[in-house]
C-alpha cells in the first residue's frame, strides 16, 4: 500500500492530518483532529467528529476528474505529475 500523510486546509488553518491510499484513492485513517471548527459539514457526523467514510466520499467528490478537458494538457505545462497536493 502506497499511504501518504496529508493534511485537510481550511484557507490557512489546519482541520485534520490523514492519511491517504495512493493506489485505492481512499483515505485509510484520520491522524490527527485539528480545528474542526472550519471542517466541512460533510465529514462530520451527528456529533461533530469528523468519520474515515465522510471524509473519504468528500474527497472524492471534490476531486477534479483526470477527464476534465485540459487538464492533462496543464498537468504537463506545469510538470505536475499527480493532482493530488504535497
Amino acid at each position: 500500500m502506497d499511504a501518504k500523510r496529508y493534511t485537510l486546509m481550511n484557507k490557512n488553518r489546519p482541520v485534520l492530518d490523514f492519511l491517504y491510499n495512493l493506489d485505492a484513492h481512499h483515505v485509510v485513517k484520520i491522524l490527527k483532529r485539528r480545528e474542526l471548527d472550519f471542517a466541512p459539514p460533510a465529514i462530520l457526523d451527528m456529533k461533530g467528529n469528523p468519520t474515515r467514510a465522510a471524509l473519504d466520499g468528500w474527497w472524492l467528490r471534490r476531486a477534479i476528474p483526470a477527464s476534465r478537458a485540459q487538464t492533462q494538457r496543464l498537468m504537463a505545462e506545469l510538470h505536475v505529475d499527480s493532482m493530488l497536493a504535497d
